[in-house]
């Protein structure tokens, strides 16, 4: 990998390899998915939907050959001397945010979350504030619009033995039809002099997002 590759971001490594004629990383091979020719590797999850734009390839690197990928990923070449970086002060970007409601209902896991509901009072997901004190008892639906910002989506199978790590798993209110879990991860963020602060790190049921008011900002994240 020379140095131009070392140095792209993963959103432009990523979008480089979404071209099937750009040339492979060294060490990565590309395979069929699906409908894998008899004797080639398979895809091994056929329920879990690829990121938008990929699917129709998969990818395994020498180093790690049992371990599947949508696409190639910047590695780290051995010996090399890794690059530092003065971290950014600020992180900007155009985000797409929704307003919903704490529903004051606490759930004691690794840390302790609040369920989320949507303007309808419908369940839509849960978030874990970054302080204590900002779990209140007096925090009720419709009394305090919460600021959201999706920065990712998410994707878990319907299994609580198999996704033991999420809170969800442990309401009675969650959705659990279907193979698969679709959510956003999302931020919860309050504003002040023009930036935004994050005040916590939540998941929305994917459904329920694009259900929503949503609207397109500048993010300046302090």
């Amino acid at each position: 990998m020379n140095q131009q590759e070392t140095c792209r971001t993963w959103y432009d490594f990523k979008e480089w390899y979404r071209n099937l004629n750009n040339p492979l990383p060294a060490g990565w091979t590309r395979h069929t998915s699906p409908g894998t020719p008899p004797g080639h590797i398979s895809w091994t999850y056929p329920d879990c939907p690829p990121p938008e734009g990929f699917g129709s390839h998969f990818y395994t690197h020498i180093s790690c050959p049992s371990q599947q990928f949508w696409y190639p990923i910047p590695l780290r070449q051995p010996g090399a001397r890794p690059t530092i970086r003065n971290p950014a002060v600020l992180l900007r970007s155009t985000v797409e945010t929704a307003i919903f409601y704490s529903r004051g209902i606490y759930l004691h896991f690794h840390t302790p979350s609040v369920s989320i509901e949507d303007s309808y009072g419908r369940w839509a997901g849960i978030l874990r504030p970054h302080r204590r004190s900002d779990l209140s008892e007096d925090v009720r639906p419709k009394m305090q619009p919460l600021e959201l910002v999706a920065i990712s989506k998410g994707i878990a199978r319907n299994s609580q033995p198999e996704e033991p790590a999420l809170e969800e798993w442990y309401l009675d209110e969650r959705p659990k039809d279907g193979h698969l879990y679709e959510f956003y991860n999302v931020l919860w963020i309050s504003w002040s002099g023009g930036y935004s602060y994050r005040r916590g790190i939540g998941r929305i049921r994917m459904d329920i997002w694009e259900q929503q008011k949503r609207k397109n900002i500048q993010l300046i994240l302090a």
